[in-house]
């Protein structure tokens, strides 16, 4: 079975040497890859505050094989995780929680007693990774989020990879646990929060928090495709996407664009 990657790139700032004839190559691989279906995406360049090349290629969506734009939005993935570090960051500014508070004085049913929010967010706290505690638990009709999970946790304690803050080790277990801490402090959803606080003030028109639960989605949403015989196969979320924290961001590479501006000028 042959697959594609779909990938959005967001290129920041740096500098070119005969700037028009390197952008001009970068387009002509892109357009090779993406005639051999190896490449459907979509990609924007800028140096020093400008743009210098943005373009789409291939589809949004395999079944209706709408074309991508510019404005369409990709699932980031982990991505998405810079994104809850700075929704916990607006939570601390607000005198809501300290970076050293233990998870448990906010989610009381977490097992691991000494594991803190600074842990979870420099991912020094030696939790196992969700999916492996969760595979053995579901079946094909059950959806993983956030509350399940740490119910989860709760009844199964699955003994830590490592004491908290003995070492760093990637895990996204960290992340989901730091989105229910979002949605219990704040007292919403990680969605709307995400929305009024972050993607509403920079104007970030195809930036969202999406997961499989929620009812609906903006049309700007990109859907994850493979190829099998040369045509497009949807291959999009799965049952551990109810969950949000350590994903399921969805942003287009106009947006983080303008993200990545936005951490050099917003104070």
């Amino acid at each position: 079975m042959k697959k594609t990657l779909i990938l959005l790139f967001f290129i920041p700032v740096f500098s070119f040497s005969q700037q028009t004839k390197k952008i001009a190559r970068i387009d002509s691989v892109l357009t090779y890859l993406n005639q051999r279906q190896l490449f459907n995406g979509t990609v924007l360049i800028g140096e020093k505050g400008k743009v210098l090349y943005k373009k789409a290629f291939g589809i949004a969506n395999p079944q209706t094989l709408e074309p991508l734009t510019t404005n369409s939005a990709f699932n980031l993935a982990s991505v998405s995780k810079q994104f809850y570090t700075m929704m916990i960051m607006m939570l601390m500014e607000q005198g809501k929680l300290s970076y050293d508070d233990r998870v448990q004085k906010y989610l009381p049913g977490f097992p691991y007693a000494t594991i803190t929010i600074r842990h979870l967010m420099n991912q020094t706290s030696g939790l196992p990774e969700y999916f492996d505690i969760a595979a053995g638990e579901m079946n094909l009709l059950d959806t993983l989020n956030n509350q399940t999970m740490l119910e989860l946790l709760a009844a199964k304690k699955p003994a830590l990879v490592f004491q908290p803050g003995e070492r760093w080790e990637y895990c996204n277990t960290n992340y989901t646990t730091l989105g229910s801490v979002l949605e219990k402090v704040s007292g919403t959803t990680a969605d709307k929060f995400f929305q009024q606080r972050i993607a509403n003030p920079l104007k970030l028109k195809n930036t969202y928090v999406y997961q499989i639960q929620l009812k609906s989605f903006p049309p700007s949403r990109v859907f994850g495709l493979q190829f099998e015989n040369q045509k497009p196969i949807l291959n999009d979320l799965m049952r551990f996407d109810g969950i949000v924290g350590d994903g399921n961001v969805y942003s287009s590479v106009e947006d983080l664009y303008k993200w990545d501006q936005a951490l050099y000028t917003v104070s």
